[in-house]
Formats: structure tokens, sequence, C-alpha cells
């Protein structure tokens, strides 16, 4: 009796164990999702760091550029 106890216990186990555990079919596809999520992060901060830089450029060449008193809305001088 004692064996027989000892025997499903053991294939219990054995079958707890050997359901739970992950494929390496599931593994590598689980991979290749979260590595195309993060190139296509990457591509989104790339994207906007190009926007960015564009934008900085066009305020670089507005502040370098005098504007004279004539110009300017409101001004008196003319």
């Amino acid at each position: 009796m004692k064996k027989s106890i000892m025997t499903v216990a053991a294939i219990a186990m054995v079958l707890s164990f050997s359901s739970c555990k992950e494929t390496t079919a599931e593994t590598t596809e689980e991979t290749v999702e979260e590595v195309s999520t993060m190139n296509a992060t990457q591509e989104e901060i790339i994207e906007e760091e190009t926007q960015l830089e564009v934008e900085q450029d066009s305020t670089t060449q507005v502040d370098s550029a005098e504007i004279t008193p004539a110009e300017v809305p409101g001004s008196d001088k003319i």
C-alpha cells in the first residue's frame, strides 16, 4: 500500500512539473515579439529625435536673423 501511494505521488509530481514546462518554441516566439516591439520603439525615438533636430535648426536660423525696429509690429519707428 505504501509503495502504491508513493508511486502515485511520484507520478503526480512528474506530471505537474512537466505540464508547466515552457517549450523552446514558446520562449523563442516571446523573444521575437519583444525584439519587434523594441525595434518599433527605437524607430519612433529616432523619428522624434530627427524632428527635434529639424525644429532646433529652424529655431537657430530665426535667432540669428536680426529684426529691425520697422519689422516689429506696433513699433513707431519706420
